[in-house]
């Protein structure tokens, strides 16, 4: 956070570096060079601000939604620039989901200002130590029925009531990103957190 290195795919305007995504992969590397497990722990946190950032950026959005989306992440990013929060990526549940090729079974359920999430979410980089777990889940519409169309990336909270981390890591001998399992039962989400 000193460094600036959280922030160094957030947008200049946000307060960031603005690094490109070709200097993000190059600062990658060279951390790389000495430290395997920091590289990919700073990778799965940076990741974060990509989807949000210029991964968002090349999506087809009417004003309105880009307008929502811009201050929706100025948020997040200014956890990251202010306070030197960590994001993480919770995207894997041991199915089709994570490669696209079915809903997510972690559901987001809307509620009055936000969602109830409840799943599972395996392999979860920077478990039990990152602030924010982005998590892919499926927003449960009003027919019930979950489909890849409804898939939402929500920030929650690490310290949100419904939030557990679970199961061993040997950060030595499995990988250094420290991957446990999180559970979430009705956790409530913000909608801003989307």
């Amino acid at each position: 956070h000193k460094e600036g290195l959280l922030a160094i795919c957030v947008p200049r305007e946000e307060g960031g570096t603005g690094a490109s995504f070709r200097t993000y992969c190059l600062a990658a590397a060279e951390m790389g060079r000495f430290c395997g497990a920091t590289a990919l722990s700073w990778n799965m946190h940076v990741c974060s601000t990509l989807w949000s950032g210029a991964l968002a950026d090349d999506l087809d959005m009417d004003a309105t939604m880009r307008g929502e989306h811009e201050r929706r992440r100025a948020k997040h990013y200014r956890r990251i620039v202010e306070d030197g929060a960590v994001y993480s990526q919770s995207f894997s549940e041991g199915g089709a989901a994570a490669a696209g090729g079915a809903a997510f079974e972690t559901q987001a359920k809307p509620v009055d200002g936000g969602w109830l999430v409840s799943g599972k979410k395996i392999f979860a980089s920077l478990a039990g130590h990152a602030d924010y777990y982005g998590v892919l889940c499926t927003e449960v519409g009003e027919d019930g029925k979950a489909s890849r169309r409804n898939t939402l990336y929500l920030a929650v909270p690490a310290k949100a009531d419904g939030v557990v981390v679970v199961g061993d890591w040997d950060p030595l001998g499995m990988r250094g990103t420290v991957s446990r399992t999180l559970l979430f039962k009705d956790v409530f989400v913000e909608a801003d957190a989307a």
